[in-house]
């Protein structure tokens, strides 16, 4: 029952019963105070629910966005490294490795160009 409904309910039986009135109402107030404290009872239970909830998400989220992090470094890195040995290359600093493409048994002789 909503608080309008039970204000609506209160005045309609005080106005019926002048002299009963005032019991009727300490019994209205009375329910009307227990439903209240039940009600708060429940939002407490379900901010508890909610900020444990809320905790568990973080930490996921968290960890989710701590993968993209390290997922993006391990790619960065290896981009740097293969423009590094391409600069390496370029200047002729180093020499590229080759694989000869004979077929001899243990697979390709390797060799400097």
């Amino acid at each position: 029952m909503s608080q309008h409904e039970m204000l609506l309910m209160l005045m309609a039986v005080i106005a019926s019963h002048p002299q009963g009135g005032t019991l009727v109402l300490m019994i209205l107030w009375a329910q009307a105070s227990s439903n209240c404290s039940d009600a708060k009872g429940y939002l407490k239970m379900i901010c508890r629910d909610l900020s444990d909830e809320l905790a568990q998400f973080d930490l996921r989220k968290e960890q989710e966005l701590r993968q993209v992090f390290l997922d993006l470094a391990a790619g960065r890195m290896e981009k740097n490294v293969k423009l590094q040995v391409c600069n390496e290359v370029f200047t002729g600093r180093t020499k590229p490795f080759v694989f000869n493409n004979n077929t001899t048994r243990g697979g390709g002789n390797k060799k400097w160009r």
